[in-house]
Order: structure tokens, then C-alpha cells, then sequence
């Protein structure tokens, strides 16, 4: 019995001794708390007042971007703010033209805008906090009312049907510059019947918005399986612009046939064919302003190449044909291309000069700007139809657009840019690559826009069907008083209002610029909140720290950025 208690005693003391220690530690991780928490959270104070000042600070940006000042060419290297004074903090905001990768220029309008913000509660030169912050901005350079009415907003405009089957894609240009903006992709059509837009199988029409009539049928959109698709009805039909016609003379019969075989050779003056035959490997260059008309076919093959060195208008008043071939054109050359009948291009290419024959269907072939390569159909009125076709491994880097046009892209093929006319399939592997800078923010899609009135109602004006040349915009543009923009082609109206006078003294600054802002993400840095001070981390990146900014990234300088700012 006494060996029993004296093991007893033991125990309790060694659980007095374990209570103990464990009543020293509790206390010594509260006051150790205790100690560190003024730190935590006069740092986190620190921390959100430099948030709020560098989102002040791009509030501040934005304002001055919807003024008329000339701030596109006063800025250091992109810089606007630099240790500017503003809450309590010291903030620097940079400017990126994201479509060139520079600072801005005279005809930037879309920015990346990076405000960095530090917070210096001691005033001993060493930052308690900083605050990295991006925004997109769409500063127009144009500042007189404008519209949008070659459907240019609209990746797909389809007036009959839209579909997509097989494992064929929609979405953006991934190459493009302005591929990381957000927003949807809009799709277009006068249908109303059930499953019209169809979006079948495997295919995927990635962040898509349906602009429809809104007596359509609740079933329009028939897509069982991809990424939803959004909607959006509208009380009116969205005028689809008749095509330009090339403006010249109808086939008289007589002209000679342009035949290469092997071979190559150079055009400098403008000429008119009846067929054109461009094969085995030929070289056919086009230089200078120039116009070749085809009275019957264009045919190339076997690996031949019409290259365009200049700016070529190209009308074909028959079929087009290209097989194993290519239209390419030289570094700041322009296509425009009108044809009255059938395209078919199959394992063919129409793009910018390449070094290699790749052709990309996934999104990423090197970017140029779709508006360099402009097809039209034309005597739309002189036949009830007409098929178009990308097929095999085919690739069109440009704008289409039609009226009675069939259009299909199939197989391993793709269109980057847009397309407007009557039907749209895409089919197998194909692909259509929407680059967002077409989109002018100011058409059909946007209702604030100068397309509809004070009430939301279409004008109009802009109601009746017009043709996509210039003499019609114009006459549109002095009749609304306001700018024109249609597939790149833009008419200022003659009538439009008298800009506003200066403002008087203690008036405020006019801001007749339409910007649009989207927050891309903030970067608190958060590691330095147990640190009285900030200079103890490590890990954030502010202006004189150790971290790589937003900017710095693309090139430029311009301030740290707290190294959770998204690259």
C-alpha cells in the first residue's frame, strides 16, 4: 500500500508540473500577442490607407483623362504622378499603351494604368505600407460625339442561323493586345425561330452574349452542354450595312488571262484579267496602289503566293480559289477584297508576310490588325446566295463582311477577326478569334452610345439599312451630327455642334471624354503587417524595394509594386 500512494503522489505532481508549463506557455503567447498587436494593427491602418490613396489616385487619373488636356504627350517615360502628395500618402501612376507595350503616344486610347501608393507614418523615409493597384482604361482619342455602325463590336453577326458543332471555338484573339480585356464577346442576329444560334457537341463559345429581336423565341439559343451564353433582346432589328461595291465596270468580255507557272514576277500598275491562274510554287507581287480586276476566276495553287506590297484592291467577279497557296502582305500593306461569287480556300492562307507555312486554329497566330485585310461580297442583290469556305487547314486574318453570304469554316480552319452575313457554321477543330480592338465602344451593344436618345430608343436615323461606303457614312454622319466609324473608315460630320468654350474662373474643368475603367487587382502587402517596420520584409516590392513592378515587367519603369500585383 504505501509503494501505491508514493506512485500517486508522483503522478499528481507530474501533472501539476505539465499544467504549470502549459499555463507559462498560454501566458507567453498572450503577451507576446499582446506585444506584437499595436504593430499589426497600426500596420494594417497603414496598409489600407495606402490602398485608398492609390485608388484615389487612379480616381484622380481617370479625371484627367475625361478632360481635353494634351496629357498623352506630357508624362517620363509613362509616368503621370511622380511622389505625388495625396491622403496621407505618396503615390506614382504610370500609363502603358497596352496595343503597343509603350508608354502612350498621341494615339493611345488603351491603357494600363498602375498607381503606387506609400504610407509613411514616422517620417523617417521608410514606408510602413505600399499598395500596388491596376486599372484598364478606354480613353477615346476622338472627343466629338461619335457611333459605331459597321457592326464591328459584334465577333459573329449572323442574320439567319449560328452554329457551332464538333469541337469548334469561339473567343478572343489569345495573341492580340487587347486580348486580356474583359467584357464580353457579342454575337448578332435577326433570328427568331427556335435554335437558330446553336451551339452543339463539344463546341465552346467562350464568354458569348446573344444580341437578338425581342419577340425571338424563348429557345433561340440552343447550347445543352458549353459555357453558358448570355442574352440580351433588343426591341428593334440591328441594321446589318449593305456591303461596299468595288466601283468598277462589269465584265465586258475580251481582257487577256494572267497565267504564272514557276515562276516569278512584278506588277506596278493597276490591270484588268479575265482568269487568273497563279501556280507551281509562283510568285505573283503586287507593288504599289493598285487595282487588279478579274472578269471570270482567281485561282492559286501549289504553293504559289500573291504578295501585297502596297495597298492592292482586289475584285473578282467569279469564283476565288486557293489550295496549298497564300495572299500575304508585306508590313504595312492593305487588302481590300471584293468578291461577286464563291471563296474557297482550302490548307490556304490570307495574312501578314510569313517565314514559315504554319497555320494556327487555336488562337495564337501572330497578331497583325484585322483591318488590314477587309473582303466584301458585292451585286449581293444579283444572287441568292453564295458559299464561302475555309476548309483543311485554311486560315483568313481579317474582317468579313457580307450579306448573302454562306459561311463555312470547317476542319482544322480559322477566321481571326470578325464576320458579318447571312449563316455561320463552324464545324470539327474550327475556330473564330475575335480581336477586341475592332470595337469601338460606342455601337449597338453599348446603350449609352450616341446611337439611341435620352429615352434608350434607337435614333432613326440609324433604324434604315445604309451601304458601307464612304459617300453614305458621310451623308449619315452630317445628317446625325456626329462621327461615323465602319470598319475603319471613319467621317467626321460637318455639322456637328460647336465644341464648348473655355471654362470661366472658378468654373470647373469640362470633361467631355467618355472613359471607361476596369478594376484588374490590388496588392496589399500584407507579409509586412507584424513588422514595425516595413523595411524588415522582404517581400514587398515597393518603390525602392526589392520587388518587380507591373510595368517594369512590360518594360517600363515607373515604381514597385507589391509583388502580388497580377503579371
Amino acid at each position: 500500500m504505501p509503494s501505491t500512494c508514493h506512485e500517486r503522489r508522483g503522478i499528481a505532481m507530474m501533472l501539476v508540473m505539465v499544467s504549470v508549463a502549459m499555463a507559462s506557455i498560454l501566458a507567453t503567447a498572450y503577451l507576446v500577442s499582446r506585444d506584437n498587436s499595436v504593430a499589426i494593427s497600426r500596420n494594417s491602418a497603414a496598409a489600407m490607407q495606402a490602398r485608398w490613396a492609390a485608388l484615389s489616385a487612379l480616381d484622380t487619373t481617370v479625371a484627367l483623362f475625361q478632360t481635353e488636356t494634351d496629357w498623352r504627350l506630357n508624362h517620363v517615360n509613362g509616368m503621370l504622378l511622380d511622389g505625388y502628395q495625396l491622403a496621407g500618402a505618396t503615390v506614382t501612376v504610370t500609363a502603358l499603351d497596352i496595343e503597343k507595350n509603350t508608354a502612350p503616344d498621341a494615339d493611345s486610347e488603351y491603357l494600363r494604368v498602375l498607381a503606387v501608393a506609400e504610407v509613411d507614418l514616422n517620417n523617417d523615409g521608410i514606408p510602413d505600407a505600399h499598395q500596388s493597384t491596376v486599372f484598364l482604361v478606354y480613353v477615346p482619342v476622338m472627343t466629338e460625339p461619335r457611333v459605331a455602325v459597321g457592326l464591328d463590336e459584334f465577333a459573329v453577326f449572323a442574320r439567319n442561323t449560328f452554329t457551332m458543332r464538333n469541337n469548334s471555338t469561339l473567343t478572343r484573339w489569345a495573341t492580340a493586345p487587347l486580348n486580356t480585356l474583359t467584357g464580353r464577346i457579342n454575337i448578332g442576329t435577326h433570328a427568331e425561330g427556335s435554335g437558330a444560334v446553336s451551339i452543339l457537341d463539344n463546341a465552346a463559345c467562350i464568354d458569348c452574349t446573344v444580341y437578338h429581336p425581342d419577340d425571338a423565341s424563348g429557345t433561340l439559343i440552343d447550347d445543352p452542354s458549353g459555357p453558358a451564353v448570355g442574352e440580351n433582346a433588343l426591341p428593334f432589328d440591328i441594321p446589318l450595312p449593305y456591303s461596299p461595291g468595288p466601283g468598277e465596270p462589269l465584265p465586258s468580255g475580251g481582257m487577256p488571262d494572267f497565267n504564272l507557272n514557276g515562276s516569278a514576277t512584278t506588277v506596278t500598275g493597276s490591270d484588268r484579267f479575265d482568269d487568273v491562274i497563279v501556280s507551281n510554287g509562283s510568285v505573283w507581287t503586287l507593288l504599289g496602289d493598285l487595282t487588279i480586276v478579274v472578269e471570270d476566276d482567281l485561282l492559286l495553287t501549289t504553293g504559289s503566293k500573291m504578295v501585297v506590297d502596297g495597298n492592292l484592291k482586289l475584285v473578282v467577279f467569279d469564283d476565288t480559289t486557293l489550295t496549298d497557296a497564300s495572299i500575304e502582305l508585306t508590313p504595312g500593306s492593305t487588302l481590300v477584297f471584293y468578291s461577286a461569287d464563291d471563296i474557297v480556300l482550302t490548307d490556304a492562307y490570307i495574312g501578314e508576310q510569313r517565314a514559315d507555312n504554319i497555320r494556327d486554329n487555336t488562337g495564337y497566330e501572330q497578331y497583325m490588325n484585322p483591318l488590314d485585310i477587309r473582303i466584301f461580297e458585292f451585286e449581293a442583290g444579283m444572287a441568292t446566295s453564295r458559299i464561302w469556305k475555309l476548309q483543311g487547314n485554311s486560315v483568313i486574318k481579317g474582317t468579313v463582311h457580307t450579306e448573302a453570304v454562306d459561311f463555312q469554316i470547317m476542319n482544322e480552319s480559322a477566321l481571326y477577326g470578325r464576320f458579318a452575313g447571312r449563316t455561320l457554321t463552324l464545324s470539327d477543330n474550327a475556330g473564330l478569334f475575335y480581336d477586341s480592338s475592332l470595337d469601338e465602344q460606342v455601337g449597338y451593344t453599348n446603350p449609352d452610345s450616341g446611337l439611341y436618345n435620352e429615352s434608350g430608343d434607337l435614333i432613326s436615323a440609324y433604324t434604315t439599312n445604309f451601304t458601307l461606303t464612304g459617300l453614305s457614312l458621310q451623308i449619315l454622319a452630317d445628317v446625325t451630327g456626329k462621327t461615323v466609324l465602319a470598319n475603319g473608315v471613319v467621317k467626321v460630320s460637318s455639322t456637328a455642334p460647336q465644341a464648348p468654350s473655355a471654362p470661366g474662373a472658378g468654373e470647373p474643368t469640362p470633361r467631355p471624354v467618355q472613359v471607361q475603367t476596369t478594376l484588374v487587382t490590388f496588392g496589399p502587402d500584407m507579409s509586412i503587417w507584424e513588422h514595425p517596420n516595413s523595411n524588415e520584409s522582404g517581400a514587398g516590392g515597393g518603390a525602392g524595394g526589392g520587388g518587380t513592378s507591373f510595368f517594369e515587367a512590360d518594360g517600363i519603369g515607373g515604381g514597385g509594386g507589391s509583388g502580388e500585383v497580377a503579371q
